[in-house]
């Protein structure tokens, strides 16, 4: 079996007690994410951190203003993603969605009152950020390694 393996990165994006979550469109499965994708070729993860916020969702965000806060290893049949997930207090420009052919609506939630339909990985990374977790895995119950 051929493993595909990706570095993610996400972003929670604070304002005040809330959270920025962006819901997908139907095509793309219709739940609400956190900001973030894949670094490309040539990018550190930093750089694509602050390219994949400034391009979803219009917030300029400086390196000095992310903060690491989690890591984590997610193993789904012949995918593994590993996600590193960043925290900003600090940015500027103006939220809206900017990429309508990915996502349909953006929003701040309490971590107390997230919608229902959230994807299993966001849902995750929030639940470990509020219990103040660095490392958490997402994976099958069994994992069949051959």
């Amino acid at each position: 079996m051929q493993l595909r393996r990706y570095t993610l990165v996400r972003l929670i994006l604070e304002e005040g007690d809330k959270v920025l979550l962006m819901q997908q469109t139907p095509r793309n499965g219709g739940k609400y994410t956190l900001v973030g994708g894949k670094i490309q070729v040539r990018e550190t993860p930093i750089q694509a951190l602050i390219r994949e916020t400034q391009e979803e969702c219009g917030a300029i965000v400086k390196e000095e203003d992310l903060e690491f806060i989690q890591y984590v290893y997610q193993r789904k049949a012949s995918l593994i993603n590993m996600i590193l997930v960043f925290k900003a207090r600090n940015w500027t420009g103006t939220i809206r969605h900017l990429e309508p052919h990915k996502f349909s609506a953006i929003g701040w939630f309490s971590l107390d009152a997230l919608p229902d339909r959230i994807t299993k990985s966001t849902r995750h990374i929030l639940r470990h950020l509020k219990a103040g977790n660095y490392y958490s895995e997402i994976t099958a119950k069994r994992i069949l390694v051959r």
